[in-house]
């Protein structure tokens, strides 16, 4: 038994570093692993090297997951991560299939770059996020980080990549939205296997999108799963995600609302399904007012390197606004729509990447004035 436990151990410390290493040795410039996982606020997600609260965690979310990750405490090597606030922890749990495609154990596996790794394992990075609550843990999030689509062949078959995480979002500390994200690149053939079938055209889905639940929905959550793609209190749809291929959340969606203007978002509308950016906001709300830090907005030089956003259009074409440039603070103005296209840009002089720190839209929840806030900044 206790050769076993070695054995074991072992192969745990084996995992994490190559965990460690297939991330932050790939580059001339090392970079935190973290990185990769979680995304660019990743300084307050602190592993947990206590192999018994790992265990414990991975024990107290297992009535509750999905059948495809139900066997977590056998198939998968896991590591956990908190994210302390002063009003909850977050838990996230890291997991790795213990075996390749090939059914090889990882260990016997000598994949020497990122791009060995995402062939071996295109989605077998999964990510558990939960929280605590008196009523049990709430299961936030469940799925794979980085997932492959591979076309097989057949008659209905698709190619391309799918990024998914959750950022909290906080302000003074204190968690107010959680943000359940994705960006999609997904491209469907239809393949005619006689000279009678008729051929569809070829679908694209190309897309960026975040779900948000407020924390004060959580906390009245039974316990178990509540996934906030599914069970969200408003989102929003924008185009596609400039996605860097070491660091996937880099800039994708989630930056626009984290409070760092060291990250933004960077659409790709080039191919990009998503052309402009819609808000779903259920119930009677009244959009007063929108907020933006344009830009990637941490220093003038790589503000003014890339494309800032110039004038934006409602969907109708009733509304337009432009913004000032060479502002790197928030620029706030009237705005009455759910929904903006970016309809002319500022043009950087080295990328043409159109770069956005931070968005906000400023609600009258009944459209009397009696409850109004900031949707990001306070989450109500």
């Amino acid at each position: 038994m206790h050769a076993i436990i070695c054995s074991m151990n072992k192969m745990r410390k084996f995992l994490l570093n190559v965990l460690i290493m297939m991330f932050t040795l790939t580059s001339a410039f090392a970079f935190d692993y973290r990185q990769f996982l979680f995304g660019n606020n990743y300084k307050n997600i602190i592993p947990v090297k206590d192999k018994a609260k790992v265990d414990a965690a991975v024990k107290t979310v297992m009535p509750y997951l999905s059948r495809e990750s139900d066997t977590l405490g056998w198939e998968y090597e896991s590591w956990l991560f908190e994210e302390k606030y002063d009003n909850a922890t977050v838990y996230r749990i890291i997991a790795i299939c213990s075996y390749d495609k090939f059914g090889k154990r990882i260990s016997d596996s000598t994949p020497e770059t990122i791009a060995d790794w995402k062939v071996l394992f295109p989605r077998e990075i999964r990510q558990i996020v939960f929280i605590k609550t008196v009523n049990g843990p709430v299961i936030l999030f469940e799925d794979s980080i980085f997932y492959r689509i591979m076309a097989d062949g057949t008659v209905h078959s698709s190619i391309g990549n799918i990024i998914r995480g959750l950022e909290v979002i906080s302000r003074n500390n204190k968690i107010v939205l959680f943000c359940s994200h994705e960006t999609v690149n997904r491209t469907t053939y239809y393949v005619a296997m006689d000279e009678e079938d008729e051929v569809k055209p070829t679908e694209y889905e190309r897309y960026s999108k975040a779900y948000f639940k407020r924390y004060s929905s959580v906390l009245t959550q039974s316990k178990g799963s509540t996934y906030i793609s599914s069970s969200y209190d408003f989102s929003l749809s924008a185009p596609m995600a400039l996605i860097d291929d070491e660091r996937p959340f880099r800039y994708t969606i989630q930056n626009m609302f984290d409070n760092n203007h060291a990250t933004c978002f960077v659409e790709k509308p080039e191919g990009s399904v998503e052309k402009g950016y819609q808000f779903n906001i259920p119930g009677d709300a009244y959009v007063r007012k929108i907020k933006i830090i344009n830009g990637l907005s941490y220093d003038e030089k790589t503000y003014l390197e890339n494309n800032r956003v110039k004038t934006i259009t409602s969907e109708d074409n009733t509304q337009s606004l432009t913004f000032k440039d060479n502002v790197t603070e928030s620029q706030t103005a009237s705005w009455s729509e759910k929904d903006f296209t970016v309809s002319s840009i500022y043009k950087g002089s080295k990328y043409d990447d159109t770069c956005i720190s931070e968005l906000d839209l400023f609600i009258d929840e009944d459209g009397k004035g009696k409850k109004i806030y900031w949707l990001f900044e306070h989450g109500n």
